[in-house]
This record gives C-alpha cells, structure tokens and sequence, in this order.
C-alpha cells in the first residue's frame, strides 16, 4: 500500500522557537528531514522542506531496484534551502493546492492511503486530509503523539512504571524551576535542564558542580559554578530565560548512551526493531549498532524499554517510538522516550532492506552524521571511486543519505559490515577519503 511520507523535523510540536537556529543547525535540520526518503518505497510520495539532490535520488532507486522517477517527490518553491515544514510552510495555499493536484493526477494504484510522517501530530494529520490522503487514527488526528515527546510527560510515565530514571523534578513555573535547580546546587550536584519542546540536546542546559566529572554529553551548552553562592547566582540568571515547562535532573556520570527502537501496531502488539549505542561529540554524531556494552545492561535497558512500549500502546499510539537511556555508575537508566522517527528508524529500514531479518545478528552498523563534501554532485562518485560505496549484493560497504551543498556541505552516512572493526574501518576510511578531496 502506498504511503504519503512527510519530514516534519522540528514542527512547532517538537521545538517551540526555531528563530535562532544557526545556519549549521538548519543544516543538519535540512538532512534529518531528507532522511525520510529512505523510508520510502516505489510509487511512494515524499514531501520535504527541501527535495534531495539528484545523486541521492538516483542512489536510492538503484538501492530499491527501480528507477527515479518511481517516487514522487514535492517541496515548496522557496528562494533558498528551506529546513523546515512548519505551518507557515506546510499549509501556505499554494503549496495544499499542488500537493492535491499532484496526488490526484496519481494513477489509482499510486495514490497514498497511509500516512507515515516523522513528527505524527495533528498538523500531519490535517495537512493529508488537505491534500486527499485520509488519516483515520483518531489518536494521530488529535496529535496524542505529542504527549510522547514531552519530556515532562516522559518522568510522569517512567515514575509510575516504575521504570530507573535519573534524580529530578518537573518544573511549570519560574517557582518550582528555582526550587529544584537549588536542590541541585545545595547538593553540589552536575545537573541538566531539559526543555520541554526541544530535541537533539539543542534545548538542554549542562550544569557542572564544585565535584564534576567534567563530561558534557547531550548538550552543547555548558555552565558551572563551584560555591553555593554562585550556584544561587547562575539559577537567578537561568530562571528567566526558561518560559516553558521543563524537566531538571542530576546529570549523571554517563559511561555509555543507549537507544531502543519499537514498532507499536496495536495494544499490548509491539515489536523491538534495533537498539545499540549513540556516539556523542557532545551532541549525538551517530550509532553503533548493536553497540559493544555489557549485556546485563542491555538486557536490564530492553526490559525497561519494553514495559514503557507497552504501556504506551494502551494509550493509543500506533508507529515508530525510540526510547534513550543511558549508564551511568554501574547502573541504567532511561532517559527519554521520543513516540516519533528516530535518527536510527532510516537506518534499520536500509539495513533490513538489504540483508532481511538476519541483519540483526549478523550485521553491524556504524553511522555519522558530520561528514563533509566540497565538491558538489560528487558524493555518491567519490564513495565509488574508493571502493567504499554499497551496492546491492554486497556484503559491505557505505550508504550516504543526503548532502547539503548549499549551507556547510555536510552528508551523512552508516557504514555496514560483518563486524564492528570493519564498521568502524569503514567510517574512518570515508572520512579520510573526503579530507583528501578539500586537500586536493
């Protein structure tokens, strides 16, 4: 059945200002979004803020054995690299008006008849219904997704599970913000504040104490104080800028990052799809998967993943949900839950694509999400002129996702092979590859 697939990165559901992203910022928005061709099959429609270049098309056609122009692909007409599919962009008339005449000039076999967005609120929901494609999940169409990605909803849901998460509060106003970061402070604790609508560790705030541990993963902003008294100080010039309900927590001594993925179909009906570790450079930069840690802490993160899934899924919920955690002094815990695509949800799909079920155990995975390529139209060609890109048959190799030419030249990648040193081999292999391009 063909699918209406939507990259809705950062909708007003999941960051509440995306005023000041930095140009960098949008452009790894701009590759988040152009994920979602990946998860697109043939006769299959993808909106984007920004289409992909014909390279990465072309690539993945010949990944799923069709030609170009077996997938159907819309972006608003903008002057310039557009990085998000927020209201403004998403229901401008022009654009409703050709996404519905494109859809309806669809052969009938090709017509949409689900819906698989990144992000599924209820503007996802309302945008399809706009242009033809009918969303009959009631649960979707009053946007209940966003409940999942609320990262107060989350320590509501975990505490009544029963589910280790780390020390901390809830915080609805500048009162009980001030409150719990003097907890932290007159404990001489590391803490971190998390806003409520923000992602990828862009809204959080890493707070280091007079006995730190000095590790910064998770966010790229970082203060410190080492008395009490600068502790009181540093909260007073913290509490105005917060204006909207957000979570403050010890920020732990993290040994390894973890992520667990599921797909809900139904209640109590789940599957666990891929889990394994996240590389961070302080913000998350790419997986391992399944990732080398030990196993009773894999086993003790799965169990804990799966009681939320279930949970969840009596809640109504139906897609792709991604769980994070972490370990941290001997023990795991978990962190957030993201009822939405993953950084890890395209990756899997390639991956299982290629080499079936066995993937799992059989294959692993390295991905990075900061290369760099100078020279435009030639990624993809630079890959393959190294012996380094995958083709269909393989057994191993990279898969490049995308490429923003426009904004800083990034790409990203996952390499897979038949171990992690291979994987790894790989990734340092196409990084030297393109370091010797700019030198060129």
């Amino acid at each position: 059945m063909t699918k209406l697939i939507i990259g809705n990165v950062d909708n007003e559901h999941q960051v509440a200002d995306v005023s000041r992203y930095t140009r960098q910022e949008q452009s790894e928005i701009i590759l988040c979004n152009q994920r979602m061709l990946w998860m697109a099959r043939p006769g299959d429609v993808v909106v984007l803020p920004t289409a992909p270049e014909p390279e990465i098309v072309a690539y993945w056609a010949k990944l799923n054995g069709c030609a170009t122009s077996d997938i159907t692909l819309l972006a608003p007409r903008t002057d310039g690299p557009c990085a998000f599919l927020r209201q403004e962009e998403l229901f401008a008339p022009g654009f409703v008006a050709e996404c519905r005449a494109v859809i309806a000039a669809l052969p009938e076999d090709r017509r949409p008849r689900e819906l698989l967005a990144y992000f599924p609120d209820n503007y996802m929901a309302e945008f399809a219904r706009e242009i033809g494609v009918e969303v009959a999940d009631r649960f979707y169409g009053e946007g209940g997704a966003t409940l999942l990605n609320q990262k107060t909803a989350f320590r509501k849901i975990a505490a009544g599970l029963g589910v280790p998460i780390p020390e901390g509060a809830i915080s609805d106003n500048a009162a009980d913000l001030r409150r719990a970061i003097l907890r932290m402070v007159e404990a001489g604790k590391d803490f971190i504040i998390k806003l409520d609508r923000h992602s990828g560790g862009f809204g959080n705030l890493i707070v280091h104490g007079p006995r730190t541990s000095g590790r910064s993963q998770g966010s790229s902003s970082v203060q410190r104080y080492d008395t009490v008294e600068e502790g009181r100080a540093l909260c007073e010039r913290i509490v105005p800028r917060v204006t909207e309900a957000a979570v403050v927590e010890e920020y732990l001594p993290t040994e390894t990052v973890l992520y667990s993925e599921y797909l809900i179909e139904g209640p109590g009906r789940f599957r666990h799809l891929n889990d394994g570790t996240m590389d961070m450079e302080p913000l998350w930069v790419g997986f391992e998967i399944p990732g080398s840690y030990a196993l009773h802490h894999r086993t003790l993160f799965l169990d804990h993943s799966a009681r939320i899934v279930a949970a969840v899924s009596q809640l109504g919920y139906r897609g792709y949900i991604n769980i994070d955690g972490l370990v941290a002094n001997g023990s795991c815990h978990v962190n957030e839950i993201n009822g939405r695509c993953g950084g890890c949800t395209h990756i899997f799909e390639i991956a299982r694509r290629q080499f079936g079920d066995r993937v799992l155990g059989a294959k692993h995975i390295k991905s990075y999400n900061h290369g760099i390529c100078r020279e435009r139209g030639q990624l993809v060609a630079t890959l393959a002129a190294h012996g380094l890109l995958f083709e269909p048959g393989k057994e191993s190799g990279v898969i490049p996702f995308n490429v923003d030419y426009d904004l800083e030249n990034a790409f990203e990648y996952m390499t897979v092979a038949n171990s992690p040193e291979e994987a790894r081999r790989l990734s340092e292999r196409t990084l030297a590859a393109f370091r010797a391009q700019m030198v060129a």
